[in-house]
């Protein structure tokens, strides 16, 4: 430096360009990095606001509900029928018993004897079947309309702000994941969309529990119970 403090040096000056250089597309890639974590969010806020826009425009509310609990059915016995283990194993008792808190009617209906996973789908949609038939005049309800539409708002928005605080805690802790080896947006985008897989399975599975309990004064059960081995 000079007197007045000015770098005579040419060299420094391309240090300083150098560093600046560096500075900057470190800045970059840290604001890249973190654009790449937040779309994992926006496209899991997409699938949930288009979910949610869907009930609230629709003059069916109680056929939206319908889909989400076939869905629901069909998923629990995927979860109830492992193919790698076999049907003595199987907890059919426990999925009896779920089911029929969604699909009243399948409390007539019986596992019994059954040895393949096509048996249990079968006989499960026996009874849905029966139970779609008993709701189809609910549809001209406007009161039963509103409470599907109640039910599966309340139950996307409460799951959803749970999914945002899971999301959060993950990604807090992401950037540990490269000290064992990993990388963290591969981790961050598996691991979240595991995340967002099961709570989309329980908003199904909760919401057809929940307003199956509220239409169940208004759907009529015959009495009986149909062995369907």
């Amino acid at each position: 430096m000079d007197d007045d403090g000015v770098v005579k040096n040419k060299e420094a000056k391309i240090i300083i360009d150098k560093a600046q250089e560096m500075s900057e597309q470190g800045n970059f890639s840290i604001r890249e990095y973190n654009l790449k974590l937040d779309n994992v969010i926006y496209d899991q806020r997409k699938v949930i606001y288009e979910w949610r826009d869907k009930v609230m425009a629709s003059d069916d509310p109680l056929s939206l509900w319908i889909e989400s609990l076939i869905s629901a059915t069909d998923k629990l016995i995927i979860e109830h029928t492992p193919e790698d283990d076999v049907p003595e194993n199987w907890h059919l008792d426990q999925l009896k018993e779920t089911i029929s808190v969604m699909v009243p009617v399948m409390s007539e209906y019986t596992f019994a004897g059954v040895e393949e996973a096509k048996d249990i789908h079968r006989t499960t949609h026996e009874a849905l079947d029966r139970y779609l038939e008993i709701l189809e005049p609910l549809k001209e309800k406007s009161g039963v309309q509103a409470q599907a539409r109640k039910v599966l708002l309340s139950v996307i928005d409460a799951y959803w702000l749970k999914q945002l605080e899971d999301m959060a805690k993950l990604k807090e802790g992401i950037n540990l994941r490269s000290y064992g080896q990993e990388d963290p947006l591969r981790t961050y985008n598996k691991e979240g969309f595991e995340l967002f897989t099961r709570m989309y399975d329980q908003i199904e599975r909760d919401a057809s529990m929940y307003l199956a309990r509220i239409l169940r004064p208004l759907t009529s059960v015959t009495k009986g119970v149909k062995n369907h081995a």
